[in-house]
């Protein structure tokens, strides 16, 4: 009986569709984000910086003609800002946050990160759940702990980086910026190794 119960669960696992992760760095870490919410990967560079604004808050950049937010990884989880180098790239992703006043809402953000890496698949028995560290950390952004070979990935759910409250201030500078054509150049993708996404 037990022989057949494994059968059949590796039957299951070699049907299995992975899910195909970016890994990048951030600092001395690891992390990776589903490839789903990832829109685009642009060169570090020519971002509007805004005054008076959070720190986790890098400014906006003109994307193909549209205002993007953009975020410092580093900032938004509690250490060093970025210094930017030829490795630093900004990943472009989409995230859904639910407005108290407009319901869901649907925003592209650019995250600065230290250096993009390669895509990864994962099936589901590579990924473990996240971590409890107790009340004083909060986990809510991580999916879970991909492992690839003997290396830990912590992999990212984009939509929980922020809060509602930070997704709102990013729709806002959106909305009240001015016109991307007068925001300076628009980024070339860049050039991924490994898989495609």
């Amino acid at each position: 009986m037990g022989q057949i119960i494994r059968n059949v669960a590796q039957r299951q696992i070699e049907h299995e569709i992975p899910e195909k992760f970016l890994s990048f760095s951030q600092g001395a870490e690891a992390y990776a984000i589903n490839v789903m919410s990832i829109k685009k990967i642009i060169e570090y560079g020519h971002i509007t910086h805004l005054p008076m604004m959070p720190r986790f808050i890098c400014g906006i950049l003109n994307l193909q003609g549209h205002v993007v937010p953009v975020i410092d990884l580093g900032v938004c989880f509690g250490g060093a800002a970025v210094q930017p180098n030829k490795q630093t790239c900004i990943v472009i992703v989409e995230v859904r946050f639910n407005d108290e006043t407009d319901g869901e809402q649907l925003l592209d953000i650019g995250m600065v990160v230290d250096a993009v890496n390669n895509v990864v698949a994962l099936l589901k028995s590579d990924i473990s759940p996240p971590p409890k560290f107790g009340q004083q950390i909060k986990t809510q952004f991580i999916q879970g702990i991909g492992k690839v070979g003997e290396d830990f990935l912590v992999l990212l759910e984009a939509s929980q980086i922020l809060s509602v409250e930070d997704f709102s201030v990013l729709q806002n500078i959106k909305q009240q910026a001015p016109q991307a054509d007068s925001l300076g150049a628009i980024h070339e993708e860049v050039e991924m190794p490994g898989a495609p996404l």
